[in-house]
């Protein structure tokens, strides 16, 4: 079995689709070695504390499962909500914690937007 290579700039995203986290595992932990191997060969450095692994399925039981990971020598972190293109995603893709973060966001710009609508500051009419 063989992951899924998604790339854009210069992110890149490995991605398994199995029902046994032991077979997502193995493929994930071979590939890593053959990206180690690549990077190796061209003399570049992977940045392993910005590697990250998560899970996504629709097994409650399977909530908080972890996969242990190494690339170059490092484990690899797992994230529950990783960001990808300014999306959060969670692991039944519910998207809820990406519509929270997104509402406090705008929150926190109307609370300064009415604030700054309710001062007396900055020039006049007759100076504009």
């Amino acid at each position: 079995m063989e992951s899924r290579k998604l790339m854009y700039a210069h992110d890149t995203v490995l991605t398994v689709q199995h029902t046994s986290l032991h077979t997502i595992s193995c493929t994930l932990t071979q590939d890593f070695s053959t990206m180690a191997n690549y990077f190796q060969c061209w003399k570049l450095r992977p940045n392993p504390q910005k590697t990250m692994v998560t899970t996504f399925h629709l097994n409650n039981k399977m909530a908080n499962t972890k996969l242990d990971m190494q690339f170059c020598s490092e484990s690899v972190s797992h994230e529950a909500n990783p960001k990808y293109f300014g999306a959060t995603l969670d692991w039944s893709l519910t998207f809820r914690q990406h519509l929270k973060n997104t509402r406090d966001k705008v929150r926190s710009r109307v609370t300064l937007i009415r604030k700054l609508a309710g001062t007396s500051w900055g020039s006049s009419p007759q100076t504009l």
